[in-house]
């Protein structure tokens, strides 16, 4: 397993906030700061009444992003670590490093995917779950911060 800090914290902050952003749009309140610092998941929200939601945030380069956009990549690969953490998310969260699309996967559809063996950034084998890109809701989101559902990736 390698953790690269360095990237951590390049991305961490701004995709918290990306995410943040769009879900007030959507009549969320953020529980959790997004200078917080939880160690099981992200970004903890809930809507008026509502029931408390919690979100794994995770920034992939653009090029690989558009790949799994286009399906050049069949799956998304999550790392192992990412959920055998006591990660209690319900939803995981991609974004490209330009932080104007997202794609959202359950965490149900993430527990019950493989898991294999690959070739990270670095270079070394990671164990990470496997995701049918299929089992993506794509999210384009405007200069405003509101969000178009545009569906499961086909």
């Amino acid at each position: 397993m390698t953790f690269d800090k360095a990237l951590y914290d390049k991305v961490d902050g701004p995709a918290k906030a990306a995410l943040s952003a769009v879900l007030k749009t959507k009549d969320y309140e953020i529980i959790n700061g997004a200078g917080d610092e939880l160690y099981n998941t992200d970004v903890v929200a809930q809507k008026p009444g509502g029931p408390v939601v919690r979100f794994e945030c995770s920034v992939k380069n653009k090029r690989y992003f558009d790949g799994i956009v286009s399906g050049r990549y069949r799956d998304i690969w999550i790392p192992l670590r990412k959920i055998i953490n006591k990660n209690i998310s319900d939803w995981y969260v991609f974004f490209p490093d330009t932080y104007n699309e997202m794609l959202m996967i359950s965490a149900t559809v993430v527990k019950n995917s493989p898991t294999r063996i690959v070739e990270n950034q670095h270079k070394q084998p990671e164990e990470t779950i496997s995701v049918d890109r299929k089992q993506a809701i794509r999210y384009r989101i405007n200069p405003d911060n509101t969000a178009d559902n545009l569906g499961k990736l086909e």
